[in-house]
């Protein structure tokens, strides 16, 4: 029997629809479009991590966020995304750093650190860990995991509570520390969608008033500096726009998503047909494979759209 190797990415996307896993894993097809958010959350999940660690480390507030901003200098983004993603940050930092707070302490803590699980002898399931923290006070630990989206309603954090990944990253970490692991901490941070108020140039100003024909001066449209911006964004978060749950696992849901990885994964050796999920293609806003599905798999008709991972 062959070996499968298993991430929440291609379980996931294998479980939703079939034919998108075979564009995206077996043929290694992906969005262009798709990279510049997948970018951008990654960069503020791994900055809230450095948060952690340098608030671990006692530093004031506006050190923890300095390091966070490193953190982010060191992807490529967008200036606009780039300052948005800060006014998460300090935000984020507004809302939970205590500078008097003794009761935690960071036990594990490497930004994308993989843990393999190995469930089978021929399948093995990799997640990712944010950081683990125990508390001082009740001596239980806990696997923080810090996640982003655009909404994050009430629908967004339940699914948590069933979702196969998360149970993992508990078996995972029990693993790892070689000790008992009691639940999970979801970091919910709303990622902002706000655009930068731009000025007119020069031309534009004189343009718009040389066309009001000899009427008073019309007041210049000034754009906003970068520091206005990211403080503009971070007033305008909402107590609904970050959001903290502890979840705590018996070991019988731990075990049951075990169980249900690996019944996948026994499904992905089997599988012959990779035909398309149709309830998929809008569930969430398009799917990023549906120009490439009606034209029957012929890349070359939309090049533009899609790179092959190499």
């Amino acid at each position: 029997m062959c070996k499968i190797y298993l991430t929440n990415s291609n379980l996931v996307s294998f479980c939703s629809c079939r034919r998108q896993y075979d564009y995206k894993f077996n043929k290694g097809i992906l969005p262009v479009e798709n990279a510049k958010s997948y970018d951008n959350a990654i960069a503020l999940k791994e900055a809230l991590i450095t948060v952690a660690l340098s608030h671990s480390e006692h530093l004031s507030a506006e050190d923890c966020i300095a390091q966070a901003l490193l953190t982010l200098k060191s992807h490529v983004l967008e200036m606009q995304d780039e300052a948005r993603l800060e006014a998460a940050i300090r935000a984020y930092v507004k809302r939970y750093y205590d500078p008097d707070s003794q009761d935690w302490e960071v036990v594990s803590g490497t930004p994308n650190a993989g843990v393999t699980v190995q469930m089978t002898p021929n399948v093995t399931y990799t997640t990712y860990l944010d950081y683990v923290v125990r508390n001082l006070k009740s001596g239980k630990t806990f696997v923080v995991v810090n996640k982003s989206s655009s909404v994050i309603g009430d629908d967004f954090m339940c699914r948590f509570f069933i979702d196969n990944d998360i149970r993992l990253q508990v078996i995972a970490a029990k693993q790892l520390l070689g000790c008992e692991v009691d639940g999970v901490i979801i970091n919910a941070v709303t990622r902002p969608q706000h655009k930068i108020k731009i000025g007119e140039t020069d031309e534009e100003y004189a343009e718009r008033n040389n066309a009001r024909k000899g009427k008073a001066d019309l007041k210049r449209k000034v754009g906003e500096s970068r520091e206005e911006f990211v403080s503009r964004v971070v007033e305008d978060y909402s107590d609904d726009s970050l959001k903290r749950q502890t979840i705590m696992f018996t070991e019988s849901q731990l075990n049951q998503a075990m169980s249900t990885v690996i019944a996948v994964a026994f499904d992905m050796m089997a599988c012959k047909s990779f035909y398309p999920n149709t309830s998929e293609c809008t569930k969430f806003g398009k799917c990023p494979y549906m120009d490439l599905c009606m034209r029957e798999g012929d890349l070359s008709q939309v090049s533009d759209q899609y790179t092959i991972k190499k």
